[in-house]
């Protein structure tokens, strides 16, 4: 257990890193997602020519052609097309909030911070159970620097959803880039034990575990937690960059399979 002082105010300090963490940021077409929303080599373009070639014919009343077409956009990165999509849902329905949410979340990913912020906003106004919503918004305030706030959206999505790994990771990083480590580690711990996918989700939150413990000067177990990223994602240079670190500071050579080094 690392034994660090917590302050009970939310109006946080500044700390400087010193190995990095992984930060995930956007609640997108999964629940556990980063900038680039899941989409793997190879299957880019595939989702949205799939759509593309569908029947436009849909009666307009039912809106989830359209809402599926959007998250296809998202995947394939096509912002405009997407966004056209998810306005035809909401025009089926202006109650399909689900839609209204993904077109916030266009809005986030082409850089319209302000727009974003006030669509989640509006959104959560009327449906304040929305853990995707309160996840990304609380993103936006970070980048706002709006801490303090950032840290009441991301605990109001884990109270509307415990189970939102962004949401605990989220906070994690947040809690973490500000000094409050053990606090930090508890959410990151909390990832492990709810995620159901292996990697490489899993691997940043042992890269980030580790970044902890060595700002804990736990060097150990520091270095037996980036070794447990690199077993689930090999040749990850910030994992890499991390295990080499500690490694030095412990005073220990770089050894080449690295990855052998724990029985997993």
């Amino acid at each position: 257990m690392i034994s660090v002082k917590v302050s009970g105010s939310t109006n946080f300090g500044r700390a400087k890193a010193a190995i990095s963490l992984v930060v995930l940021v956007f609640v997108g077409a999964g629940a556990y997602a980063e900038t680039g929303l899941g989409t793997k080599n190879g299957q880019v373009g595939r989702a949205s020519k799939q759509v593309a070639s569908a029947s436009y014919t849909e009666k307009k009343i039912d809106p989830v052609p359209y809402y599926k077409r959007g998250l296809a956009y998202i995947t394939d990165k096509k912002y405009d097309e997407a966004a056209d999509e998810f306005k035809q849902a909401l025009d089926c329905n202006p109650h399909y909030y689900q839609a209204w949410v993904k077109l916030a979340l266009v809005y986030q990913l082409t850089g319209q911070t302000d727009r974003a912020i006030d669509e989640y906003k509006k959104i959560l106004e009327l449906r304040p159970d929305m853990a995707d919503a309160h996840v990304n918004l609380g993103i936006l305030l970070r980048e706002k620097r709006q801490d303090s706030q950032a840290l009441t959206e991301f605990r109001k999505a884990i109270q509307m959803n415990y189970y939102s790994l962004a949401a605990h990771y989220n906070l994690g990083n947040l809690l973490a880039s500000n000094g409050y480590l053990k606090e930090a580690l508890r959410e990151f711990q909390t990832c492990l034990t709810i995620s159901t996918d292996a990697a490489p989700e899993s691997a940043r939150v042992h890269n980030n575990i580790g970044v902890i413990y060595q700002k804990s000067r736990y060097l150990e177990e520091a270095e037996e937690e980036f070794l447990r990223a690199l077993v689930l994602d090999p040749g990850n240079k910030t994992f890499e960059s991390n295990l080499a670190l500690v490694r030095r500071q412990l005073n220990k050579k770089p050894v080449g399979a690295y990855v052998k080094q724990l029985n997993l």
